[in-house]
């Protein structure tokens, strides 16, 4: 089983267990994760970074930069030099 099937498996015990009068310090001690583990997940966030960012760095080299970069890096020249001894 996924971590996430278990987790909500484990949260509707430690849910079922809590309305009949246990206490939260006692049902994490037997379910073997922190008190503070069981109420973060029932807070029930969502994860709400981006997938795709829409940041552009402020350095991002433009299409002619770039193009002009390669055209350096396969001169006849400094084809078969690394990067590192292109650079300097």
């Amino acid at each position: 089983m996924s971590s996430e099937i278990v987790r909500k498996n484990i949260l509707k015990l430690v849910n079922e267990a809590h309305a009949c009068g246990a206490s939260i310090l006692r049902i994490s001690s037997i379910v073997g994760y922190s008190t503070r583990t069981i109420k973060r997940w029932r807070i029930k966030r969502q994860d709400k970074r981006s997938i795709h960012s829409n940041h552009n760095p402020s350095n991002k080299l433009s299409d002619e930069e770039r193009k002009a970069l390669i055209a350096v890096a396969n001169n006849q020249e400094y084809k078969n030099l690394s990067p590192h001894q292109i650079v300097p």
